[in-house]
């Protein structure tokens, strides 16, 4: 298990990683967070997809509650590959934003 850091880190780490740190903080913020919301996006829709009716609503129920730790248990026991699925989407959007041409995101 990796260690956990601050969502501050985590933030820095996904803008080296776009290769964005020469941009203006704040589009470094705003490409970062577009980025984030495509990506959750496509990972809520792969896993939900993987999961039959009745897990859906259990999936459903449980982030009306805002059981985190349920949620993951759930992810977790009906889609054991989720980490990998996780990591691919990531690393495919990643690589879609770098070849947008650089002076195109300014």
């Amino acid at each position: 298990m990796s260690p956990e850091i601050s969502p501050t880190e985590a933030l820095g780490q996904l803008i080296a990683e776009m290769g964005i740190t020469d941009l203006p903080v704040e589009r470094q913020q705003s490409l970062a967070a577009a980025f984030m919301e495509s990506y959750l996006e496509e990972l809520t829709i792969t896993t939900v997809a993987l999961l039959d009716e009745e897990q859906r609503e259990r999936v459903e129920m449980i982030i009306e509650s805002g059981d985190a730790e349920k949620l993951h248990s759930i992810i977790a026991e009906h889609v054991p590959n989720f980490a990998e699925i996780a990591n691919t989407i990531y690393s495919s959007g990643l690589a879609s934003f770098k070849k947008i041409p650089h002076e195109d995101l300014m």
